[in-house]
């Protein structure tokens, strides 16, 4: 194809703005390397008063936006309905009412076909597998279709189903496998699948019997996130990612209870930091304790996390990527994270992050940093030069789409 760019689109119910998470930053930057090789048509849906917000805040990221008026989200009423429907279809599916909702309801075959009436479409990326049945309408028209898988779901969903206890826990291994196997099935839908980490990319491979597997990792724009380590003479830790998420409050708790208790023993004046918006009330109160910070909500969290010595992340389960811990190390600032915390993600233990798997290793690697400040600094930069060349937007999404575009025929 010469001339003019091929057509690519993305069909998304997440939105890229403001790129704060981990989903809306992998599309923001998706859409942003996607640009410098394709003619970008965004599609997704709103809830009809978001509608023009929604397009004004996409008109910088997309050459063409097409943003359907939500079906589910129009009243109270309407959206109880499609609720309890949800619900019928977990029960019947193994699915989650998330599913229901952005596959069966906003994002049917026959809803996106009619969107698209009329346009050109060369190529088209799916975030998230929950709209997989809509891959017929491109299917049949010779359209190469590709799935951003985002991570393994069916391993999120052993986290946030299978630690609660409720009545119905008893039927949760039967529904974790409905799952496992219903997003397994979807992958050979498409033609092409994403894998956001290492491990993931292997289990995927192994798995697919006709799409062929892409590994792109989360990548930063290293301007964003500038060498800035500068701790000052109080010793501060930290655990840093978003507190409205279970697995950031109990990786936060974690660190109050079993880590932080050891370090104060021998350094009783050192802070605790929580850095993260939305942080639960129980989490705020955490504060009555002086030598913890509970910070919410911060505009420029580079400003925060340059003053802190060390972060820790004792995450449980091996899924997905931690995004934050890249822009911690981008900063230069060492981290004490579990194996599972960086799973798949390629790190060399000891140059800027060491691997810990029990509270009290972590206790004393942080310790053994803490009692050498050279070796703390020397650290610091090995955090840096460990993501620089790995994790940054060129080697990650802009690499990605210029070997997809040479991949599917496209010349210039």
């Amino acid at each position: 194809m010469t001339g003019q760019k091929p057509n690519l689109l993305v069909i998304s119910h997440v939105m890229p703005y403001p790129p704060g998470s981990g989903q809306s930053q992998r599309v923001f930057y998706t859409l942003r390397a996607a640009r410098e090789k394709f003619h970008v048509i965004f599609l997704t849906f709103a809830a009809a008063n978001k509608i023009e917000e929604s397009r004004k805040n996409l008109e910088s990221l997309c050459d063409e936006i097409i943003i359907l008026p939500s079906i589910a989200n129009v009243s109270l009423p309407v959206k109880a309905y499609h609720r309890i429907i949800g619900k019928l279809y977990s029960v019947v599916t193994g699915l989650k009412v998330s599913n229901y909702l952005i596959g069966e309801v906003e994002f049917s075959p026959a809803r996106i076909e009619k969107a698209i009436a009329g346009r050109k479409i060369d190529l088209v990326i799916f975030e998230y597998f929950h709209a997989f049945k809509a891959t017929g309408v491109f299917r049949k028209k010779n359209i190469p279709t590709i799935l951003d898988t985002h991570n393994v779901l069916w391993r999120t969903y052993i986290e946030q189903v299978l630690g609660k206890k409720n009545i119905f826990s008893l039927f949760n291994g039967y529904y974790l496998g409905k799952y496992k196997n219903a997003e397994e099935k979807s992958w050979n839908y498409f033609d092409y699948v994403i894998a956001i980490n290492r491990n993931e990319y292997n289990y995927i491979q192994s798995r697919v019997t006709k799409a062929k597997t892409i590994y792109l990792p989360m990548g930063i724009d290293f301007r964003d996130w500038e060498y800035s380590f500068n701790p000052g003479e109080k010793i501060r830790l930290a655990y840093y990612g978003g507190m409205s998420a279970d697995y950031n409050q109990r990786s936060a708790m974690t660190c109050v209870e079993k880590i932080m208790p050891v370090i104060w023993k021998k350094y009783p004046e050192a802070e605790f930091w929580i850095i993260g918006s939305k942080p639960p009330e129980y989490i705020r109160d955490l504060e009555k304790d002086p030598r913890i910070h509970v910070t919410g909500f911060v505009e420029k969290v580079s400003d925060v996390l340059s003053e802190i010595d060390i972060v820790l992340c004792p995450w449980q389960g091996t899924y997905g990527f931690r995004s934050r811990l890249v822009e911690v190390m981008a900063l230069g600032i060492p981290v004490i994270a579990s194996t599972s915390a960086v799973d798949g993600m390629d790190f060399t233990n000891g140059k800027g992050i060491f691997l810990k798997d029990t509270d009290d290793e972590m206790a004393a690697a942080a310790i053994a940093l803490i009692d050498n400040p050279a070796h703390l600094e020397e650290q610091s930069r090995m955090a840096r030069e460990e993501v620089l060349n790995t994790y940054s937007y060129e080697a990650t999404y802009k690499s990605a789409m210029n070997n997809l575009y040479k991949e599917l025929g496209f010349i210039e």
